[in-house]
Formats: C-alpha cells, structure tokens, sequence
C-alpha cells in the first residue's frame, strides 16, 4: 500500500499557520463585524490569485514543452545508439 499524503490535514495546518501570522500583524483574529469591505478584500485576493495561477500555468506549459523536446531527443538518441550497435556488429 503506498502512503498517501492527508493533504485536509496539510490544509487545516495552513490555515492555522495563517491565522497565527494574522494573529501576530494585526494582533486580534478577523471579526466580521469590522466594518471592514470584506467583498472588497476578498476581490483583491481573488485577482492576486488569478495573477499567480497564471503564472504557474505558464511554468507548468514551459516544462511540458522541455518534456516533449527531451522526449524527442531521447528517441534520437535510442535510434543512433542503435545504428551504432548495427555497424559495430556488421564490422565484426
């Protein structure tokens, strides 16, 4: 049986290593009674978070490309490694 990870608990970990880190800025936790423009913030996270996901969808877009590209290069390699076995079995 493989190990799996327990990626709620890895969650649930964040988000208390979260609060505490807003616990030690702001010194209280978030109190929704604040008037504070919750939609607002949420709305600048979201578009921060769009910004990031796009990056990582570039990452992830380039290193397919290098995969393929290697992948090709490794099937060239494989065929000259095997002329070269022909020719050296034919020369004996």
């Amino acid at each position: 049986m493989s190990s799996q990870r327990d990626l709620w608990a890895e969650l649930i970990a964040e988000m208390e290593a979260r609060r505490q880190k807003g616990l030690l800025t702001y010194g209280k936790p978030v109190n929704a009674e604040e008037s504070v423009d919750w939609l607002q913030h949420s709305i600048e996270e979201l578009l921060d978070f769009a910004i990031y996901a796009k990056a990582a969808k570039e990452v992830m877009e380039g290193l397919q490309t290098r995969i393929i590209e290697l992948e090709e290069k490794l099937v060239k390699v494989k065929e000259e490694n095997s002329k070269l076995r022909e020719l050296r079995w034919e020369s004996i």
